[in-house]
């Protein structure tokens, strides 16, 4: 690759220079094309006229930009005392550190010659990522609770709209609406445990460009003639592809020319362990092994293929499921225990495009293999180098960035750390495999990032706001992420997530939570999409069930049995036993918060000289999915 070719050559700094330059411009001309290889004559060229001009270049190169800091986020919508000490926690909102170090969490060392520099930064003083060099702490006031975007109180812009619960909520914005995905749907109450099979049970709606009144009204996608949600279909090749629970849409994005959805619908790759070595089905990628002999529950909760175990009653619907899989050993989640092999078992994401004036229909339109981005997030930007320089991350169709980790939960000393991909727009893979590119790394001397087209050497995102620094993540659940950038006057992209899950879908369920600020929504911020990431701070916490305002409190969001209603400010109403989990659910089971999600057309300027952010949340007892709004302000 240019990388590797590169930096063996004397005089390499001033051709990267040269062919940084170069490649920028060619890739402007070309519309982002993918033209390495006669990029890589095109920069022999430059190079000889580089040293004629220049001579041979010293190796000079320049540290990365100077740390500032910002503090983010608290601890609940109107905080207690022990959300008030921790919301004194503050988080790097600025640029990484000037030094960097090792990768503590990725795979340190792996991205020698086949690992591609992003170019080399120009001088160009108008693009997002020197925009986002500044001194300017910021720091994410309390949410505030806005209203039910859907649940068993919410009301929608169709009035006779039968509707009791959903959760999810991702959302992208196509021509004139912002379209919503749903998981797991609810019709009723006793939706859930009539016996009746439960397939095609995802909902899309849309919200208008506009967010208006804070009271937001979903227009939930029916079937004709029906006063209830149209179920989502996705078919491949014309075939049927079952989404039953726990199968659902993660997320979606515009190519400016049609929605898309990406589906987690626990496709485990499959292989054969009596092949020969190379004919068994799995990905020719380093690290991964067809595995024998594993029991996985049909359908899996949390979104990944999960052990069948007799004393964990994790098989809450279906059952067990025997065959062999590909695993990746090279996933966080690894350790060779049979949780942890299970755990890091590879799946396919679907990405699909909806048909024609169909919001409900969907056609795969590429599938990628993978284990550490299982769990994926999307966004796309209008201009993407790669580098840190000479981009534009406002929404457009330039690029599709990809953040993802391998679950919603990593137990007993696993990790779901975050990596990080790109694909060109549009997707040209008519079906088949998607190819993205990988982050590998940042350059030591420079702190530019590396790229890879292997997924074996992706590294995972530094979490520390260090350059290279530690990939670790500290919360054990983790849900699902969203990340959005704001722009002008913050310039920085911000990531949340964790929250919590059921009890029942834990393995143990007290280490898993050991962490302080675990139940709690957290937030990052970072300069440029693959980071470094600053230190996580809660920004939504469940709080205290005798403070008002507190998720768990009068006036909150979540079911808590010692919580007290009070004037104008009532507790939240727990779900029936009956409802989830077939009465799996032990009584007085405490509501949780799981997957923020970021509505990236509702961000706005606020009038203290920041932005703020509007996002959904989904919460477990009562089943639904709650609109907040943060306030990112100067300090």
């Amino acid at each position: 690759m240019l990388h590797g070719w590169a930096r063996d050559k004397p005089g390499h700094r001033v051709f990267a220079v040269v062919c940084g330059v170069s490649m920028t411009f060619v890739a402007r001309a070309t519309q982002r094309m993918r033209l390495e290889e006669q990029l890589i004559r095109h920069c022999k060229l430059g190079f000889l006229i580089a040293a004629a001009a220049c001579g041979t270049a010293a190796d000079g190169g320049s540290d990365a930009a100077a740390t500032t800091k910002s503090k983010s986020g608290s601890e609940s919508m109107k905080p207690s005392a022990t959300a008030r000490a921790a919301a004194g926690a503050r988080a790097a909102a600025a640029a990484p550190a000037a030094r960097s170090r090792k990768d503590a969490g990725g795979r340190a060392g792996e991205t020698s010659d086949d690992a591609d520099a992003g170019a080399a930064p120009s001088d160009a003083g108008s693009d997002a990522a020197t925009a986002a060099r500044s001194d300017v702490h910021w720091i994410a006031e309390p949410p505030r609770k806005l209203s039910w975007l859907v649940g068993p109180t919410a009301s929608y812009a169709v009035p006779d709209t039968e509707l009791y619960g959903s959760d999810m909520a991702s959302s992208f914005t196509h021509g004139d609406k912002v379209i919503v995905a749903f998981g797991d749907t609810f019709t009723s109450i006793a939706n859930a445990c009539d016996g009746m099979p439960r397939t095609n049970n995802d909902m899309m709606g849309t919200l208008p460009i506009e967010r208006g009144s804070d009271a937001l009204k979903l227009d939930v996608v029916r079937g004709e003639g029906s006063t209830t949600f149209h179920g989502v279909k996705l078919f491949q090749g014309g075939a049927s592809i079952t989404l039953s629970d726990f199968k659902i849409p993660l997320g979606g994005f515009s190519d400016g020319h049609a929605p898309h959805v990406i589906f987690q619908a626990q496709a485990a790759v499959s292989c054969d362990p009596a092949a020969p070595v190379g004919q068994q089905g799995c990905p020719e990628q380093d690290g991964v092994e067809c595995v024998p002999d594993l029991s996985f529950c049909e359908p899996a909760p949390v979104s990944v293929p999960n052990l069948c175990e007799p004393q964990q009653p994790a098989c809450l619907a279906g059952g067990c499921k025997k065959g062999a899989a590909c695993v990746d050993t090279h996933s966080s989640q690894y350790d060779g225990t049979a949780r942890g092999v299970a755990a890091s078992v590879m799946s396919t994401v679907y990405f699909s495009q909806a048909r024609s004036d169909d919001l409900a229909t969907y056609d795969v339109v590429g599938t990628w293999q993978t284990s550490v981005l299982s769990l994926p997030v999307v966004r796309t930007v209008s201009r993407f180098s790669g580098s840190t320089s000479d981009a534009d991350y406002s929404s457009g169709y330039g690029e599709l960035l990809i953040w993802g980790r391998s679950a919603m939960h990593a137990e007993q000393g696993r990790q779901a750390r975050v990596y990080f991909a790109t694909l060109p727009l549009p997707l040209t893979a008519a079906g088949g495999e998607l190819h993205p590119r990988y982050y590998a790394g940042s350059d030591e001397a420079t702190g530019e990032p590396m790229w890879t087209d292997d997924q074996a050497r992706a590294h995972a995102l530094a979490m520390d706001g260090q350059i290279n620094g530690d990939a670790s993540e500290p919360q054990g659940i983790v849900t699902t992420t969203t990340v959005s950038w704001l722009g002008e006057p913050v310039n920085r992209w911000v990531m949340m997530y964790g929250g919590d899950l059921p009890t029942v879908l834990l393995a143990d369920p007290a280490g898993t939570r050991a962490h302080p600020s675990s139940g709690s929504v957290m937030l990052r911020f970072a300069e440029h999409p693959w980071g470094p990431w600053s230190p996580a701070v809660p920004h939504l916490p469940a709080g205290d069930p005798n403070v008002a305002g507190d998720a768990y409190g009068p006036g909150g969001v979540l079911f808590h049995p010692d919580c007290r209603s009070q004037p104008d400010a009532p507790c939240a109403a727990p779900d029936p036993l009956d409802f989830a989990f077939c009465n799996a659910r032990p009584p007085n089971d405490l509501g949780r918060l799981y997957s923020p999600a970021i509505i990236d057309a509702y961000t706005r300027k606020n009038d203290r000289g920041g932005l703020d952010i509007t996002w959904a949340i989904s919460t477990w007892v009562p089943y639904g999915a709650h609109l907040m709004e943060s306030s990112i302000i100067p300090e």
